[in-house]
């Protein structure tokens, strides 16, 4: 899988053992960010306030949701897969606690 060659090369980078679960989440975390943020850039959402109003919350907040500091709710979660048009695929990447490497294969937690 090709998943999982990236993920160990992105460990020998930051010095981390594959095997490590804390280096899992925190490369899961930074997938994620990539992928919403890229999708953002897409069609142009680079203004943080503009976005935090559209879902209802401060700008700090959103800040550290996308950081992945903290969870998005599942109704934020729907608004942004309906205003960036995620594919299923798409919003399982960015909102599931899914982790999914072959040997590293851990856990699979829905979000709260």
């Amino acid at each position: 899988m090709e998943e999982a060659k990236e993920y160990k090369e992105w460990c020998v980078s930051k010095g981390y053992k594959p095997s490590n679960a804390n280096a899992l989440k925190e490369y899961i975390r930074l997938k994620r960010t990539i992928l919403l943020r890229s999708k953002m850039a897409l069609y142009g959402d680079v203004n943080l306030d503009s976005l935090a109003e559209y879902l209802g919350i401060a700008r700090q907040t959103l800040s550290r949701k996308l950081k992945g500091e903290a969870d998005f709710n599942p109704t934020e979660a729907t608004m942004l897969k309906i205003k960036y048009n995620l594919t299923d695929e798409e919003f399982t990447q960015i909102f599931t606690k899914e982790i999914e490497l072959d040997e590293y294969s851990t856990s699979s937690e829905t979000i709260k």
